[in-house]
């Protein structure tokens, strides 16, 4: 990848950043940044395991929301399937707390040039005092540009069944952003959620800009 076509990569994504929020902000759609930094480590070649705090802000970037802390454990069954345990605690304002769980199917397939990406998650929400969050079943794929080294386009869709009694498909998200990494024990990921609301009440699309720097601990192992 040559610099110059770099550059109007790079600043097509600035230029996208940047236009979203006004059109958005036009109809009433909040824009909410989630920052976070990852630590990941290597047990061995199947298991690994992270740990990942986010700061939210939201009202268009100008307020704090609130912050979570996500702690994973991936399995590796092969070269293109995976399973990950994942929990998120989340901390607000006012005190209370909200609670999930999820369990991941991966699989991912090397097609030339691209790397697609699927995701199988049972999304569950605990029941914490007066907190009460739906359950979901979510999908995603994601197709990711790899033939550009360090620096990898990438657009995500994912699609959200509900199951609250009545089991329909209730929210979409798509995702482009891009990965870039400075060595491989530093990565950072940028994407922009667009999240829209689907046969439910009150409509809450929002706009969710995602950042994430993530580190690689030494692992336990040597390959």
């Amino acid at each position: 990848m040559s610099s110059k076509t770099r550059y109007y990569t790079l600043l097509l994504f600035v230029c996208m950043i940047i236009l979203i929020p006004q059109k958005s902000h036009a109809q009433d759609v909040d824009n909410v940044a989630w920052l976070s930094v990852a630590l990941n480590k290597k047990f061995n070649n199947d298991w690994s395991a992270s740990l990942t705090p986010i700061i939210r802000l939201n009202e268009d970037f100008g307020a704090y929301q609130n912050y979570s802390i996500d702690y994973a454990l991936k399995r590796s069954i092969n070269k293109n399937w995976s399973m990950q345990f994942l929990g998120r605690t989340w901390f607000l304002p006012n005190g209370s707390k909200r609670q999930f769980g999820w369990i991941d199917l991966n699989y991912n397939l090397k097609i030339n040039n691209f790397v697609w990406s699927n995701k199988l998650r049972w999304h569950h929400a605990f029941d914490v005092k007066d907190v009460v969050d739906p359950d979901f079943i979510r999908f995603s794929q994601t197709i990711k540009y790899v033939k550009w080294g360090k620096f990898q386009p990438l657009f995500s869709l994912e699609n959200w069944w509900g199951l609250n009694g009545k089991f329909q498909y209730e929210r979409l998200r798509y995702q482009p952003g891009f990965s870039y990494s400075f060595s491989d024990k530093m990565t950072l990921t940028a994407v922009y959620w667009r999240q829209e609301s689907i046969n439910i009440t009150p409509i809450a699309n929002v706009n969710i800009f995602r950042v994430n720097l993530a580190f690689n601990l030494p692992a336990l192992y040597k390959e």
